[in-house]
């Protein structure tokens, strides 16, 4: 449940608060979950190979890297498809670029708004998102965030029979 900060920060017209909103990619491919965050909050370290400066936010415990990223939300659903976003991050890292070439499948993405004034507690969270055909250029990498299509799933996902419904076969 959002806290009242957040819901004053909402309906104010001007605050003095900012809404980060931090993105988890993960997938059995990567070794470990790709960490984003919209917003620069604090410097995070310099970078070992080039000495640039790498800015991020600290989150549970974990550094969420500064990637400015943008979500375009779908209208609504046409012809009966599943209805996908397009989210377009900023090519600011060749780590995570390449983290993603190596991902053939759907990753699961997570995605989390906290407020600037306190960065653990987690006012809103959105449910877990695939994404799905993602294209790199040289300054963005594009991709579609989607659900799982109810109608695409088996139905019945069990096989009724004698071994598994032994009443039923009386």
């Amino acid at each position: 449940m959002p806290s009242n900060s957040f819901v004053e920060a909402v309906n104010r017209s001007e605050t003095n608060e900012c809404f980060i909103f931090l993105a988890e990619i993960n997938h059995s491919d990567l070794q470990e979950p790709i960490y984003l965050s919209s917003d620069a909050t604090i410097l995070l370290r310099y970078d070992g190979s080039s000495g640039n400066p790498v800015y991020g936010t600290i989150h549970d415990e974990k550094e969420w890297l500064y990637a400015p990223f943008s979500i375009v939300l779908p209208d609504s659903p046409q012809d009966g498809k599943q209805p996908v976003a397009d989210v377009e991050i900023a090519n600011t890292s060749f780590d995570v670029v390449r983290a993603l070439r190596e991902i053939r499948t759907s990753a699961d993405v997570s995605l989390k708004v906290v407020l600037s004034s306190d960065l653990e507690n987690v006012e809103y969270d959105i449910p877990k998102m695939k994404l799905n055909t993602t294209t790199t250029t040289m300054t963005k990498i594009q991709g579609k965030l989607g659900t799982t299509y109810a109608l695409d799933e088996p139905c019945p996902a069990v096989d009724f029979t004698s071994g598994t419904f032994p009443a039923l076969f009386l």
